[in-house]
């Protein structure tokens, strides 16, 4: 049994290397009826913004 290549399938492998991508997914809510009239929800979305992009 001089072939070994039955067992290769159980030898340690090198880790898997997974490349980052630029994706982003902005998500913004309230917490109460007060915050639907005011501006928070545009607030939260443009600071997501910019720090998406000081993330580039």
């Amino acid at each position: 049994m001089s072939d070994l290549s039955l067992f290769k399938q159980f030898a340690p492998q090198a880790p898997k290397q997974f490349q980052d991508g630029n994706n982003a997914v902005i998500y913004t809510r309230v917490s109460s009826a007060d915050q639907e009239d005011n501006t928070s929800l545009a607030s939260q979305k443009r600071y997501c913004e910019i720090y998406a992009q000081k993330r580039v």
